[in-house]
């Protein structure tokens, strides 16, 4: 299989941001004549990047997708803060009197293998953000401990949501 782990290319996007958190992540989408990561992180100018000229983009093709972009980190023992913090912005062709949320993204920390530990943000095709707005989320509970931050879509069959994501940085004090 092309998208097993041993083969999903990882790439980080352009912006500053601490050593200690280089975005490099993995994608659970099935792979076509591109890779992956090469389907969600992107140059392309058809959206523009917050900061450089790579940015990740989830959704935006108005068909049934579930997509998930993950990176682990280790944060070290013996500080005092965590803190996540991403840029996103949200465009949907969905009305803008839409009052059900047909397309969304939920912001998580998991463990390293996967369960659940906490939801930061969920964000919907309710959320429209015509700019990029900077979103943090505190991570302080999870020092010491390796974990993983995951970006998870789902997007209806119809009318699409881009959610784009970009300069994500892990601040440790």
């Amino acid at each position: 299989r092309c998208c097993s782990p041993a083969a999903t290319r990882s790439r980080s996007w352009s912006g500053s941001r601490p050593a200690s958190f280089a975005p490099r992540f993995r994608s659970n989408a099935r792979c076509a004549t591109r890779t992956a990561a090469e389907r969600h992180f992107t140059n392309s100018t058809s959206r523009t990047a917050n900061s450089g000229s790579w940015y990740a983009r989830l959704g935006g093709v108005g068909a049934v997708a579930t997509r998930t972009l993950w990176q682990s980190v280790s944060i070290p023992s013996g500080r005092t803060s965590a803190t996540l913090r991403y840029y996103l912005k949200i465009d949907t062709a969905e009305s803008a009197t839409e009052t059900t949320p047909y397309d969304k993204l939920a912001v998580q920390v998991r463990s390293s293998t996967g369960s659940l530990l906490m939801t930061c943000a969920n964000f919907s095709n309710l959320d429209k953000i015509t700019s990029y707005q900077q979103r943090t989320c505190d991570l302080t509970q999870f020092i010491g401990q390796t974990v993983r931050v995951h970006f998870n879509m789902t997007e209806d069959e119809t009318l699409q949501t881009s959610f784009v994501i970009d300069d994500t940085a892990l601040t440790v004090q």
